[in-house]
């Protein structure tokens, strides 16, 4: 009684998983008579694989591209010969979107009477929609089945302090000799080495993963100045991002309308003789991602 009982149960749990499509071993089985209404899942997209081949009487290597892993044999059950489209279409994510949904997997499963109609390829981010239409008791039915590819990949916002390092350091200021009461353009070198400038960054990187590189993109800003900064980041653990590249920024260089040993009136202050520009600069970058603002109250 007990195996009965449990049997039951597997059949009703894989009716609910799998009643109106199933994704195995390359082939997709959409079960039209299903009275599901909405179905959607996420599959994973795999890269093309290139290996090298060696031929015999050739002296170099061919490049072959092994069989495309994303092609599906479509398979379909319509014994009420209801209307179906097929729609494909650019699965775009959400902004920033990094959660990736699970396809789960019933070895168990075992498919009605479907006949193969088709076969499909995904894309990086394709989205097939099977929109199913028909009468059903008198009654006009509508069914929308889901079907996407997403990779690894995903970009992730995240928030934290960048450190941007000046490779050039060189700024004018007025000063005057001790024999001397005019007023001479002298060059020196600035005190402040570094800036350190909130950011919020943005990386593509492989989210599940504890150890991932990526790469990554941001804006800087303080109450004076916007900065970009682009580069190679490390994620650790999705939360903590480590990213090195450069930045587009302002900073204080010496003006063109003066050189040094120029003599200059004693009014002119060290902010007249040096002006922003925007220089490039190495930063390495620290930041978090966080779940919601951790500034918002």
């Amino acid at each position: 009684m007990k195996t009965i009982i449990l049997a039951l149960l597997a059949l009703m749990v894989s009716g609910v998983m799998w009643g109106q499509v199933k994704i195995e071993d390359k082939k997709i089985y959409l079960d039209a008579d299903s009275k599901v209404k909405f179905f959607e899942t996420v599959i994973e997209y795999k890269e093309k694989k290139k290996m090298k081949c060696k031929f015999k009487n050739v002296n170099e290597n061919a490049i072959v591209v092994k069989k495309d892993q994303n092609t599906y044999a479509l398979f379909l059950k319509n014994s009420n010969n209801h209307s179906i489209s097929i729609k494909r279409n650019a699965n775009m994510p959400e902004p920033l979107q990094v959660n990736v949904l699970k396809n789960s997997t019933d070895t168990n499963f075992i498919p009605p009477i479907f006949t193969q109609i088709d076969s499909i390829t995904f894309q990086r981010n394709t989205e097939y929609t099977f929109t199913v239409k028909g009468i059903e008791n008198n009654t006009e039915i509508e069914r929308v089945y889901k079907i996407k590819t997403q990779t690894n990949k995903n970009w992730s916002a995240t928030f934290g302090a960048n450190a941007i390092f000046y490779i050039n350091r060189d700024k004018f200021i007025s000063k005057k000799t001790d024999n001397d009461t005019t007023h001479h353009v002298v060059k020196v070198q600035d005190r402040n080495s570094m800036d350190l400038m909130p950011a919020v960054m943005f990386t593509f990187m492989n989210n599940q993963k504890d150890f991932s590189v990526g790469t990554s993109a941001g804006l800087g800003f303080n109450l004076e100045e916007l900065a970009a900064f682009g580069g190679v980041s490390l994620g650790i653990g999705q939360n903590l991002i480590l990213t090195g590249g450069i930045a587009v920024h302002m900073q204080n260089r010496p003006n063109n309308n003066f050189h040094e040993g120029q003599i200059i009136d004693s009014a002119i202050t060290t902010d007249m003789l040096n002006e922003k520009q925007y220089r490039v600069n190495p930063f390495v970058s620290l930041s978090f991602r966080f779940n919601k603002n951790p500034f918002k109250s």
